[in-house]
């Protein structure tokens, strides 16, 4: 098991054979990356929700999403399973993960929600997109008067 800190955010991570891994944004995740309220985790197979192996497309991104909006509103920590997830973009995950830093707290996603399954190779995009996400929605006003171009000169220096 591999521990990270990725901008104050704790990753647990274990890399198995088949060059799969598990992160998870709590600190209450055991060795073997399994909860240890394991009868409290709703599992949300990504495969199963787009019904593909290619979660590429916004709109599924929307989907998984309201599986975890729903789950954690009714207080239920989260199992997001990437098994048989081949392909992934950034335009996925923003809508899928990257949104509910702006209906959730750091924390409660932290706590909530552990990520396992994952490629390798996919980890790099859905830290990019917690980055992110947590930047934007930290200052969200400001970031979408950057987006439309409505700052004034003085706030553009800033």
């Amino acid at each position: 098991m591999i521990g990270r800190r990725f901008l104050g955010t704790v990753v647990s991570v274990g890399i198995n054979a088949s060059e799969q891994q598990s992160c998870c944004f709590s600190d209450d995740i055991n060795m073997t990356g399994e909860s240890q309220e394991a009868s409290a985790i709703q599992t949300i197979s990504i495969h199963q929700v787009v019904g593909s192996p290619l979660c590429v497309a916004s709109g599924d991104g929307q989907k998984v999403f309201e599986r975890i909006n729903h789950a954690l509103a009714a207080g239920r920590r989260v199992n997001l399973s990437f098994e048989n997830v081949t392909a992934l973009t950034t335009a996925f995950l923003n809508p899928a993960i990257g949104q509910l830093y702006g209906k959730f707290a750091e924390d409660s996603i932290r706590s909530h929600i552990e990520i396992t399954h994952i490629e390798k190779r996919d980890l790099g995009l859905l830290v990019a997109v917690v980055r992110n996400a947590k930047t934007y929605f930290k200052n969200k006003e400001r970031s979408d008067q950057v987006v439309r171009g409505d700052l004034g000169e003085d706030e553009r220096t800033k």
